[in-house]
């Protein structure tokens, strides 16, 4: 694999950044995750729009172009030979002196690409656990909480973590967005999620197929009587839930819909 530091492509084997970068010490920087449909980088204005809102929100300066960012990516697509690829872009602050300082240099910009795997359309299994993230719509590299919900999903062998925040309210996944169907009616929660790239182009797809949509608030309760569930994400698509804890569900007539629009 060869990844891009600071606009130079390096073996996997050679690619160092300095262990005072405060991304590695204390998580402070952010990325985004993409993907590649047919050799072109998917929705790259969007990623782009939604990393600098992540810098904003960190007070971090991106010191690299919209342009040139997307030749570096380009570039690293084709160093790894990938038309359908994975792609993660981290920014982090730099290097600095122990502790919360901001004060930081030599900001590392990273850009890795993999093959991207395919997961079946069949379905998953889900839990739901307890969590409250205070930051969620920044995609910060303090990753932690989502790393160990996702690890008690794994214990359970279940894929995804669905979140119940402090109001018994579901929220979103650890890697995903959340859309329910009740009555006919495609739901997803409006506040205090990650505003998913790929969650608003299943929004326009339901709406352009009329397909009943409202974007609020979904209790515990809901999620757990739901007709039928589904998550969303860059690298996947959508992703049909067919057992949520012990209970188990189809793929319904919407998802499937869905899944095929998007798909086409």
């Amino acid at each position: 694999m060869q990844i891009m530091i600071n606009g130079k492509l390096y073996p996997q084997n050679q690619a160092k950044i300095s262990v005072l970068d405060h991304g590695l010490t204390i998580g402070d920087g952010i990325f985004e995750t993409l993907r590649t449909n047919n050799n072109e980088i998917h929705k790259f204005n969007e990623h782009y729009a939604r990393l600098q809102h992540s810098a904003r929100a960190i007070k971090l300066p991106i010191k690299i172009t919209k342009q040139q960012l997307k030749q570096q990516i380009q570039a690293t697509l084709k160093a790894n030979h990938l038309n359908q690829a994975r792609i993660r872009v981290t920014i982090t602050r730099g290097i600095g002196p122990a502790g919360l300082s901001t004060n930081c240099h030599n900001q590392s910009i990273i850009i890795t690409a993999s093959k991207l795997k395919k997961m079946p359309k069949t379905g998953i299994k889900a839990i739901t656990t307890n969590l409250h993230l205070s930051n969620p719509e920044i995609k910060s590299l303090s990753y932690l909480p989502n790393v160990l919900t996702n690890q008690k999903a794994r214990q359970q062998k279940a894929i995804e973590a669905l979140l119940i925040n402090n109001n018994q309210q579901a929220t979103e996944g650890s890697f995903s967005n959340l859309f329910i169907v009740h009555n006919n009616t495609l739901i997803t929660p409006k506040e205090k999620i990650l505003k998913g790239i790929t969650r608003q182009e299943v929004i326009a797809l339901a709406i352009n197929n009329n397909i009943k949509t409202k974007e609020t608030t979904i209790t515990k309760k809901q999620l757990e009587q739901a007709d039928e569930i589904f998550i969303t994400f860059t690298t996947q698509g959508i992703i049909p839930i067919t057992q949520l804890n012990k209970r188990k569900l189809p793929v319904g007539n919407i998802t499937k819909k869905l899944i095929a629009e998007y798909e086409n």
